[in-house]
């Protein structure tokens, strides 16, 4: 990088200079008002004008999870290709894309114009990556620019979903996408993982395993696409066993000693084993999937986004990753709101509204403190001074 591109960065914003920045905490106040307005619903202080079980699993999934995905892939990209990463007027108008429909599905607007927002959005982001992916010697990250393109298809269908009436295909829908949201945990997670353990325990990392992450991802998507079909249960059981079993795999290559002592590398292996975990379950007694997809769902995706947005935002802010701000309570939280919501209704199911309400608010102070801790480190330069 020349002189003269560095302070061109270094003029940008400093909440705008990595998609990591807006998108991390933004995902975080995002996690906090939709579940805070998804609780307030339920308990019948207001009303949501779109119908409620559409709108939190949307929400949750389109809303929440893909801004922690975009900002964590337009930012590794930068690590990945050695180009500049997304900054910027360009990460701005993407990020506004993002918040105008969070925003226009909560008003009584035609349904239209949260979608097209949303789509755009969806757009932008593949936009983005085949910037850095769609080039010559990115054959092993190709699919990751294939994953959002084919999320973006999944986002459209919800929102026919929602315009014919036809909701009761929603869940399954829903199910498909966190088992997409479980394939990128698989494709990203095994590159960082081990790497990470490996390097606090001073070890060599373990060779990853192309053959088992292959045959992981290819079980992942047969269930996501039983779901997506509509089978019956004797169907997508068995698929679901299989990436269970082999999700279960790696951890025994992974661990090491130091993974119990570091809340930031305990956190992500918790997290990994919280997914085979939920699969199994949900295969085990498909008549309690409500409840048991909560597992994965919190425990899975929602303790992984959380350490790794604190991970990825010390080390790209220039800090030292295993230094303050300090979290570890928060991530105790998450792992507790999963078993409240899961526990509680599967054995005392007239507790139900008291166990959403509960894990609901655990869930809420867990991502507000990262809201409220991490505004700092997002919102001013790098502490050595780099860009980024």
């Amino acid at each position: 990088m020349n002189i003269s591109d560095r302070n061109k960065l270094l003029a940008i914003p400093p909440f705008l200079r990595l998609a990591f920045r807006p998108f991390f905490w933004l995902a975080a106040l995002s996690a906090c008002v939709l579940i805070g307005l998804w609780l307030a619903q339920l308990s019948g202080l207001l009303v949501i004008p779109r119908p409620s079980l559409w709108w939190h699993g949307h929400e949750m999934l389109f809303g929440f999870g893909i801004a922690v995905v975009c900002g964590f892939l337009l930012t590794a990209v930068q690590n990945w290709t050695g180009k500049p990463g997304l900054a910027g007027m360009p990460l701005l108008a993407l990020v506004l894309l993002w918040l105008g429909a969070r925003i226009c599905l909560l008003l009584p607007l035609h349904w239209a114009i949260p979608a097209a927002l949303d789509l755009a959005f969806n757009a932008g982001l593949v936009w983005a990556l085949s910037r850095y992916l769609a080039g010559p010697g990115q054959a092993h990250n190709r699919l990751l620019l294939i994953l959002p393109a084919f999320l973006t298809l999944l986002n459209g269908f919800s929102y026919w979903l929602l315009a014919s009436g036809e909701l009761g295909w929603a869940r399954d829908l829903w199910l498909a996408v966190l088992v997409w949201f479980f394939m990128v945990m698989v494709i990203i997670g095994t590159r960082v993982i081990p790497f990470f353990i490996a390097r606090r325990a001073e070890s060599e990392t373990p060779e990853r395993n192309p053959l088992l992450m292959k045959a992981t991802l290819a079980a992942l998507l047969v269930t996501a696409l039983c779901w997506l079909v509509g089978v019956t249960p004797d169907w997508w059981r068995w698929p679901a066993w299989v990436a269970a079993l082999l999700l279960l795999w790696p951890l025994r290559i992974w661990y090491r000693p130091v993974v119990a002592r570091e809340p930031l590398l305990w956190s992500l292996f918790l997290a990994w084993l919280t997914m085979p975990l939920g699969l199994a379950l949900l295969a085990w007694k498909p008549q309690w999937l409500a409840v048991f997809l909560h597992l994965p769902a919190i425990g899975g995706m929602g303790l992984m986004m959380l350490s790794m947005m604190m991970r990825v935002s010390l080390g790209h802010s220039g800090r030292f990753v295993y230094g303050p701000p300090k979290l570890t309570w928060a991530l105790w939280l998450v792992i507790l709101a999963a078993l409240v919501r899961v526990v509680m209704p599967w054995g005392l199911p007239a507790q139900s509204l008291l166990a959403w309400q509960l894990a609901g608010g655990l869930w809420i102070i867990a991502f507000g403190a990262f809201v409220i801790r991490f505004l700092p480190v997002l919102g001013s330069a790098r502490v050595d001074g780099q860009p980024g």
